[in-house]
C-alpha cells in the first residue's frame, strides 16, 4: 500500500494542479504570492487538508528582536516537504477525532465554525490526531513542522520577518490579530496568502511545532536541518495569534507552551513527507 501511495503521490506532483483553488494560474498583481508555483505544486489530502510543496533551500533564521530569537544564523533545508495551506479547522478534527474541543464552536459563535481553526487542543493531543491520520492514509507522513521548517515556510521565500514588503504596515492584509479580529480567531484563508500560498501563519491562532524549546538553542543549532533541543519541558508556538499585537505576528516570533496544555489561541498546522 505504501510503494501504491508513493506512486500516486508522485503523479500529481508531475501533472500539478490538483484541487488547485488557484483556477488558471495567473498570478495576482495585488498580492505577493506566486500563483503559479501554488497551482503546480498543490495536493488535497483524504480529509480535505490543502498542502502545497516547500522547496529545499537556505535562509537566514532569527532576527535582533528578541534574545531568543539571537543569533541570527544560516539554515539549510535539505529536502522539500509539503505545509498545509491553512491551520487544521474544527471540521477536519471532527473528521478524524470524532469531537470539537474549541472554544469558539458554532454555539459559541452563533455562526458555523467548520473552517475555523481548531483550537484549545494540546501537542499531546495532536500527536493523537496526527497518528490517526496516518493509520487513515495507510502511511507515516504527517507530523508537525520543526521550528525551522515554518520559519523558513512562513518567510516565503524573503528576507523580510514580515509577511509584506518587511514591516508591519500592511498587517491587515495578512493577519487576523488584536487590532482587527474583534476577539475571536476567524475562519481560514480570509486573509492574503504569503508567496508559497500559506494563510494564517501569523494571526488567527498560534501553531504548535514539533520542537522542543529553548531559549538559548540558537547559539549551538546545527546548519542543516535543525530539529531542536533533544530534551526539554515545554513545546515551541509560532505565528501570533488573534489576541496578540503587531510585534508578536512575526516569522520570527517565539514562544512555548507545556505540551498537556490548551489555550483558545492555539491551533496547528500540518507538514507532511514527500
Amino acid at each position: 500500500m505504501r510503494k501504491k501511495l508513493t506512486v500516486l503521490f508522485g503523479i500529481w506532483l508531475i501533472l500539478g494542479c490538483v484541487s488547485s483553488v488557484y483556477g488558471n494560474c495567473e498570478d495576482d498583481p495585488f498580492t505577493e504570492t506566486d500563483e503559479k508555483w501554488v497551482c503546480n505544486n498543490t495536493y488535497t489530502n483524504s480529509i480535505g487538508i490543502d498542502f502545497v510543496l516547500i522547496p529545499a533551500g537556505s535562509f537566514k533564521m532569527g532576527s535582533d528582536a528578541q534574545p531568543d530569537e539571537q543569533p541570527i544564523h544560516q539554515v539549510s533545508i535539505s529536502k522539500s516537504f509539503l505545509m498545509a495551506k491553512t491551520e487544521v479547522t474544527q471540521a477536519q478534527w471532527q473528521k478524524v477525532m470524532g469531537n470539537n474541543p474549541s472554544v469558539f464552536n458554532s454555539e459559541k459563535l452563533k455562526a458555523d465554525s467548520k473552517n475555523h481553526p481548531v483550537e484549545s487542543v494540546s501537542w499531546n493531543e495532536v500527536q493523537q490526531f496526527i497518528k490517526k491520520l496516518n493509520e487513515i492514509e495507510g502511511g507515516n507522513y504527517y507530523r508537525l513542522p520543526t521550528e525551522a521548517e515554518w520559519e523558513y515556510a512562513t518567510r516565503g521565500g524573503t528576507g523580510t520577518a514580515w509577511l509584506c514588503r518587511g514591516s508591519a504596515m500592511c498587517l491587515d492584509n495578512f493577519s487576523w490579530f488584536s487590532w482587527n479580529s474583534r476577539e475571536t480567531p476567524h475562519t481560514v484563508a480570509t486573509k492574503y496568502p504569503n508567496k508559497w500560498g500559506l494563510h494564517d501563519t501569523i494571526g488567527n491562532v498560534w501553531e504548535w511545532i514539533a520542537d522542543w524549546y529553548d531559549e538559548k538553542y540558537y547559539s549551538n543549532s546545527p546548519s542543516d536541518d535543525p530539529q531542536g533541543p533533544k530534551f526539554g519541558k515545554a513545546r515551541v508556538i509560532r505565528g501570533g495569534g488573534w489576541i496578540n499585537d503587531p510585534q508578536y505576528q512575526r516569522a520570527t516570533n517565539r514562544d512555548a507552551f507545556l505540551p498537556n496544555e490548551r489555550h483558545r489561541n492555539l491551533g496547528f498546522r500540518l507538514a507532511r513527507d514527500r
